[in-house]
């Protein structure tokens, strides 16, 4: 054998090596290449949960425009569930957000859909390719709309509760190998971040409000008996105090207390009422307990009377006060022994309804009183 011919055989596998390196650097590179595009999307998606912890919405439409684009999928949805049924509440696709997405509502059904699937079974659910299996009517239409042949399902849980499922389908059969598979579950992972961070707050929000409601009955308790404490022998100042708390405690314009006396309703207190509000109650006052206002019928029914606008309450007859501008108006009588003695009245100049917490605390005067 020839020096050259020695010399190209002794080469040939120094060249094998060279190339084996260089595809598993190339390899190495695309690994990490991938690695960090997931590093990246997962840091825009903790961006999104760490600017609005309150409202999940933002980060799902995160969740699905970065995971369309990630995992090279043709559709990114996520199902969130609202008793038996569940609602489309965002999806995109690698384009970007399918903004016109209609929020339609599906029942979950397993054997009308796939999605349902995976919120009664509360596990992945990875169908690679539609054209082996039987779809139900509902998957038929999105693969006649979409082109759909494969879908990923991962159901977003809260403790044993399913409450959404992030779907990620494509328009190939096997879209989704074990690598996007792996990828997939960490934006379910993320999802459901954005989740237990809307229940935390809500829990929170009610927490605080029932402390809220807890120091106002306090308040009002304590004003009450402050001034019952002043003046032991009178009832004026409790009612006007009772008049000026209840007022600013339930957010109305202004109050009043009103007693029975002999048959007739009198104004035996008042808070924050304009000389033309006063002027339209001196004609209406005294006056028998009847449907015409609200503090006389909440002495006929001896129960809490709410007119969100007296405006549209026909039986509402006291054209004084219906002149000078009063619109929403709340009235709980005041009973001993059952028996009705008065009511405490308060009154908006805009229609907007009182609330059950302004509501249970004005319930809370009328005992006092």
């Amino acid at each position: 054998m020839s020096l050259t011919r020695k010399a190209a055989t002794a080469a040939k596998p120094g060249r094998r090596v060279r190339q084996d390196l260089a595809a598993a650097l190339a390899e190495r590179e695309a690994e990490l290449a991938e690695a960090r595009r997931q590093q990246a999307a997962t840091a825009e998606i903790l961006r999104v949960i760490s600017q609005t912890p309150t409202d999940p919405q933002p980060v799902f439409e995160r969740i699905v425009a970065t995971a369309a684009r990630a995992l090279r999928c043709d559709m990114a949805v996520v199902l969130v569930r609202e008793g038996d049924v569940y609602v489309h509440t965002a999806a995109a696709t690698p384009e970007g957000l399918m903004t016109d997405f209609a929020r339609e509502r599906f029942p979950i059904d397993a054997s009308a859909n796939f999605p349902s699937r995976a919120f009664l079974g509360k596990t992945m659910l990875h169908l690679p390719d539609w054209s082996q299996i039987d779809l139900p009517k509902h998957e038929r239409y999105i693969h006649e709309t979409f082109g759909i042949a494969s879908a990923l399902y991962w159901p977003l849980l809260r403790g044993d509760e399913c409450v959404g499922v992030l779907v990620f389908a494509g328009r190939r059969a096997n879209s989704f190998g074990p690598s996007e598979i792996a990828h997939a579950e960490s934006f379910r992972d993320q999802a459901q971040i954005a989740i237990e961070n809307a229940r935390l707050f809500d829990e929170l929000q009610a927490r605080t409000q029932d402390l809220m409601e807890a120091l106002e009955h306090q308040t009002a308790t304590g004003e009450v008996l402050s001034a019952i404490s002043r003046s032991p022998t009178e009832v004026q100042p409790v009612f006007d105090a009772i008049a000026r708390s209840a007022t600013e405690l339930c957010g109305a314009t202004s109050g009043g207390v009103d007693l029975l006396d002999r048959g007739l309703i009198h104004l035996a207190a008042h808070y924050n009422w304009s000389p033309e509000a006063l002027e339209a109650m001196g004609q209406i006052y005294p006056a028998p307990p009847s449907r015409g206002f609200a503090s006389a019928r909440a002495i006929l029914t001896r129960s809490v009377i709410h007119i969100p606008d007296i405006s549209e309450d026909r039986e509402y007859t006291a054209t004084p006060v219906i002149e000078i501008g009063f619109r929403s108006v709340l009235a709980v009588p005041m009973l001993r022994d059952g028996q009705p003695i008065g009511a405490i009245a308060l009154v908006r100049l805009e229609p907007r309804p009182f609330s059950d917490r302004q509501i249970a605390l004005l319930q809370t005067f009328a005992e006092q009183a």
